[in-house]
């Protein structure tokens, strides 16, 4: 059944259009996007200095080694984006809600660079937990001595408030809270942006918080995903059929180039194994013993 969307409905269509993809992506021979034309000219004339391949055989040989290897590349890639893409399905999200200790109405709403490879959004989240942990801190102990150093005691919260480009700021640590919430007391608006961030940047601070724990699950469900993907059937027979032909193609090579170190050793002049061509002044000797041979007779 042909799903109107754009994809193949049932579990057999999906494989039919995954064994298609694999045929049209991985085994063509024409450059696809992103494929650098220099890095495989450099990789044939590379194999062709490292094997000495002459002659047109040679060349066919190097430029069937060179497709095969782009092959195998295109099947590294594809494995690795269909793992990625399994970080992000449903499942994956339950399976690490259940795991990590989320409530099921929240599942659908963690945020999508958990499962991704960003770790620029997962540093950030860590800062803002630690400015979180660090405004708590201030809080506590709040004077106008800890406020006026607060870019040396409290790093964190110092670059969450004032930025990270605020060197010369006109104005402290204070002054920037108080601008933004606007509260009475300088305690005040500091419990004003914990509040504030508890509510629009939980799960920052979820991550930041257990961010070991919830790395090492992470970890988990991928690992399971790349052996589910590893082990697939077509995965596999298009992952042999290319080492095989890695093998045969070596082997070929090799045997080209003993045959070819056979055929100069045969050529070479000090080749004892060689008919020796005599020169004019020794065959010039050799017919005159000839003939003083047959005088005496």
């Amino acid at each position: 059944m042909t799903n109107p969307n754009g994809g193949p409905r049932t579990q057999q269509g999906k494989n039919v259009s995954s064994r298609n993809a694999i045929k049209v992506g991985l085994y063509s021979n024409s450059l696809l996007e992103g494929e650098d034309p220099d890095e495989l000219e450099a990789l044939r004339a590379s194999l062709v200095e490292q094997w000495g391949l002459e002659g047109t055989q040679g060349e066919l040989m190097a430029r069937d080694f060179v497709y095969c290897e782009l092959k195998t590349t295109r099947l590294q890639q594809a494995q690795v984006a269909m793992i990625e893409s399994h970080m992000y399905t449903q499942d994956t999200r339950r399976e690490f809600g259940k795991q990590a200790g989320f409530f099921a109405l929240e599942f659908d709403k963690l945020p999508d660079w958990y499962f991704g490879s960003d770790d620029g959004r997962k540093a950030q989240a860590v800062i803002l937990c630690a400015a979180v942990s660090e405004a708590h801190a201030l809080k506590s102990k709040h004077s106008l001595q800890a406020v006026l150093q607060a870019r040396t005691l409290y790093p964190h919260l110092w670059k969450v408030v004032m930025g990270p480009n605020a060197i010369n700021p006109n104005q402290t640590l204070g002054e920037k809270l108080l601008a933004r919430f606007g509260k009475s007391t300088p305690e005040a608006n500091l419990q004003a942006f914990i509040d504030h961030h508890k509510e629009v940047s939980k799960y920052e601070i979820r991550w930041g918080v257990s961010r070991d724990r919830f790395e090492a699950i992470l970890r988990g469900l991928r690992a399971k995903f790349e052996m589910e993907v590893l082990c697939r059937a077509d995965w596999a027979k298009v992952e042999n059929s290319q080492h095989r032909k890695r093998l045969e193609l070596t082997q070929m090579a090799h045997t080209m180039r003993r045959e070819q170190s056979v055929l100069v050793e045969l050529s070479s002049p000090l080749n004892p194994s060689q008919p020796k061509t005599l020169g004019n002044h020794e065959a010039a000797s050799v017919s005159t013993a000839k003939g003083t041979g047959g005088a005496k007779s």
